[in-house]
Parts: structure tokens; sequence; C-alpha cells
């Protein structure tokens, strides 16, 4: 079992442990040290955190955590969803990065040729 404090933490908007511990009226210390594993929680801190992120526990310990399918418009985009989420921060920016720059980039700059504003036909 692995908790998922930082991942969950980031995902609904707490940029700092400081701000989480703040929420959840605990020292930043004690949860710093909740989310780097070296001390466990008890079932009603843990429950704590759930109401205060909005998640369940099963979320929180890593178990069985699936967002759902419905929403993927192939299996590309559930797998790319799947390989985001393994990514660090960093990687993360990164891809993002990267795919803003494919899908925002002029049609010439992706290599799609001129764009012939005359064969545009209006209704």
């Amino acid at each position: 079992m692995e908790l998922q404090l930082k991942r969950l933490r980031k995902e609904f908007g707490y940029k700092t442990q400081g701000e989480l511990a703040v929420a959840l009226g605990v020292p930043e210390r004690r949860y710093a040290s909740w989310e780097r594993g070296e001390v466990m929680m008890n079932l009603e801190q843990a429950c704590r955190i759930c109401d205060v992120l909005g998640c369940t526990l099963d979320e929180l310990v890593g178990r069985g955590f699936s967002k759902p399918i419905t929403n993927y418009a192939d299996e590309g985009q559930r797998h790319l969803d799947e390989v985001y989420g393994a990514l660090s921060d960093e990687g993360r920016e990164k891809v993002v990065g990267y795919a803003e720059d494919i899908a925002f980039a002029h049609p010439r700059d992706r290599g799609e040729g001129d764009v012939d504003a005359g064969a545009v036909e209006t209704a």
C-alpha cells in the first residue's frame, strides 16, 4: 500500500504541504512526515484528509485508483492519461508543453502546407 498524498494534494490544488496542513489543522511537520511515509496516520486522520481532498480512502492508499474511462475519445487518449499519471512533475510539464506546441502551432509549422484562404466556402 502506497499513500498517494503528494499526488492527491497537487491534484486538488494544494501547492505546498503547508497549505494542506493548515486545511487539515495539523502541524506542517506532521503532514510532511505522512507524505514522505515516515509516519503513518491513524484512521481518523486519513478520513479527515479524504474529507478535505474530496477523495476516498481507496484513492488515498492507492488501492484501485482509476479515472473513469468514459471520458476517453479512444484508446490512445486513455493510454496517454495513464502515461501522464506515471510521470514526475517535471515530466508532466514537458509533456504538456510539447502537446501545446503541437496542438496550437500554425498549420504551416505542423507540415500541413500553406492554407489557401480562397478555398474556404461560406454558407
